[in-house]
């Protein structure tokens, strides 16, 4: 009423009223007493309805997705839960007993696994690989359990075949990268090292799991003479070498596994 020349004091007050119906929808939720319209005037009636409507359909805040308790609790979450439920803590975690329980897990797996048998001689090295039956329309190629890493180096598995498939992989590319870098091959502990790393990045994140197989390394190496005085010559001819990989990322050279 103050803006307009003339204006009435009804109109003031209706004003007044409207500012009070928008501030009382604006701060309280939208919750709009019916008894103050009736009082303004016809025009004004639609404006308050209409700032009251658009009060009530207001966003609500979002939730927390993890509960006001359990938030510090969900600070280690690094996959697996969802909404931050579930697990709190990565799979790679220690148990009361000192042992990751993913690892035992998969060392379960290999023993579910198939035989391999490896040994070693003077010159020589003996693999026996135990395979299933396999069904008439299957190809025997198909089912191997020993493959070529390198032009020198055999490896064969024992648990999942899937996740030595992988494993399998990526020892044929270090390979391959080895001698694109030293123009030379690797060594057979060189690729178990490698094998070994792989394998324990895998125990120590929390959105994958160990890999569910042992990988059995043999190969022939020159070695090189041995910084301890007591020690035997090297033999000038390539000696066969035997080392096993474990899911937890321990490697081990063996005389026969």
């Amino acid at each position: 009423g103050g803006a307009h020349p003339g204006g009435s004091h009804q109109h003031g007050r209706s004003a007044s009223i409207l500012h009070r119906v928008v501030a009382g929808g604006a701060c309280a939720g939208g919750e709009v007493s019916q008894r103050s319209l009736p009082s303004l005037p016809s025009g004004r009636i639609s404006v308050a309805a209409a700032a009251a409507e658009g009060s009530r359909r207001r966003i609500p805040r979002a939730a927390p997705l993890v509960p006001q308790s359990r938030r510090g609790d969900c600070l280690g979450l690094r996959g697996g839960g969802s909404e931050g439920y579930g697990t709190t803590d990565p799979v790679s975690q220690f148990g009361k007993n000192g042992h990751i329980d993913q690892i035992e897990y998969a060392l379960k797996a290999v023993q579910k696994g198939l035989t391999v048998i490896v040994l070693k001689g003077e010159h020589t090295i003996c693999i026996l690989v135990e395979r299933r039956g396999l069904p008439k329309l299957q190809e025997a190629s198909s089912a191997r359990k020993i493959h070529q890493i390198d032009a020198h180096i055999i490896g064969t598995m024992a648990g999942l075949t899937a996740d030595a498939r992988v494993l399998v992989d990526r020892a044929q590319v270090e390979c391959l990268n080895h001698r694109l870098e030293y123009e030379d091959c690797p060594s057979v502990s060189y690729v178990a090292r490698f094998l070994g790393d792989v394998a324990l990045s895998y125990t120590m994140r929390g959105d994958a799991r160990p890999f569910g197989v042992s990988m059995i390394l043999s190969g022939f190496d020159l070695l090189s003479k041995d910084p301890d005085p007591d020690a035997p010559p090297p033999k000038p001819y390539p000696v066969p070498r035997i080392f096993l990989v474990e899911p937890s990322g321990m490697y081990q050279e063996w005389k026969a596994v």
